[in-house]
């Protein structure tokens, strides 16, 4: 039977509740947790290097098929800049909707000692905003909601372009000098506005395998050089060497762990799984770290 505390972190778990009351998980080992409450850093990996080959390129191929598909005049300006986006990156830090999830313990948990971090929502926008992340859900498949505001912007200041083109009189000798102001506009948003937006929402836009994965992600954009606020290391997995950077659990000038950060502590599945829970919430408590502790009731066998 679910103790007390699983009930509580699962009712925290439901998305419809606001960003004060719920919580995402982040499914690791019990190393990985305590690197996080003694060194008091969350590790943000560089995206090329998660599991989804096509990070990155999922969303802005759908925004190039969305310029090929339209006979909107300044599609082909956009696309001639679209094969520089695939060379921009950013660093993510995942956490996702499901709780106490098969899936996910079989994927992103197992290790010897598995364990679920429950983060509270608006403790990790929070954290992220100090730093220069988005905390923001991920996008699956063919949608190009994300797109879609991109998308409307550029054909508005296209049209608008045209249109005071059509204006100028042709007879008056700054004629030139007038066109060239209006453009100057567009100009600037196709070679530094959609790369800049595109940066942004890419990370966020997945292929729909990965559906079931529910993830809600903090993104660092824009690659290297990073915040300089923020360190910049590398480890060692099988033959990739990875890079990632480490995001302190507090604020600047605030408590070094963020009020709220660490909601819950599940642990996964294991013949000791009640030990453990006992010694986590010892270790959480001589830490100072507040945070329900409680035992998964998936009957899975390592």
């Amino acid at each position: 039977m679910p103790s007390e505390n699983y009930r509580k972190l699962q009712g925290s778990s439901d998305p419809k509740l606001g960003d004060d009351e719920r919580i995402v998980w982040h499914y690791t080992s019990w190393d990985a947790l305590q690197g996080m409450v003694q060194k008091k850093k969350l590790w943000a990996t560089h995206v090329m290097y998660l599991n989804d080959k096509r990070e990155m390129r999922h969303g802005i191929d759908l925004f190039k098929k969305m310029l090929e598909d339209t006979k909107h005049g300044g599609a082909k300006q956009v696309l001639e800049r679209m094969d520089v986006l695939h060379g921009n990156s950013a660093f993510a830090f995942s956490t996702t909707e499901s709780f106490d999830d098969l899936s996910q313990w079989r994927g992103y948990a197992r290790a010897q000692t598995p364990v679920a971090i429950g983060f509270g929502v608006a403790a990790l926008r929070r954290l992220g905003a100090a730093y220069g992340f988005s905390f923001e859900p991920c996008v699956y498949g063919d949608s190009k909601e994300p797109l879609n505001n991109l998308f409307a912007e550029l054909e508005s200041e296209h049209d608008s372009m045209a249109k005071a083109e059509s204006s100028i009189d042709e007879a008056d000798s700054s004629a030139p000098d007038a066109r060239r102001s209006i453009r100057r506009s567009y100009n600037r948003l196709v070679t530094t506005g959609v790369p800049i937006l595109m940066r942004s929402i890419s990370p966020l836009m997945k292929d729909s395998a990965f559906k079931d994965e529910a993830e809600f992600r903090l993104v660092l954009t824009g690659g290297f050089p990073v915040n300089p606020k923020l360190e910049v290391d590398f480890r060692i997995r099988g033959d990739l060497v990875i890079p990632f950077v480490k995001v302190p659990t507090g604020v600047p000038g605030g408590k070094m762990i963020e009020d709220g950060l660490f909601r819950g502590i599940l642990i996964g599945p294991s013949v000791s799984a009640d030990l453990i829970v006992a010694s986590t919430s010892n270790y959480l408590r001589l830490n100072d770290v507040d945070a329900l502790v409680a035992e998964s009731t998936i009957p899975y066998r390592w």
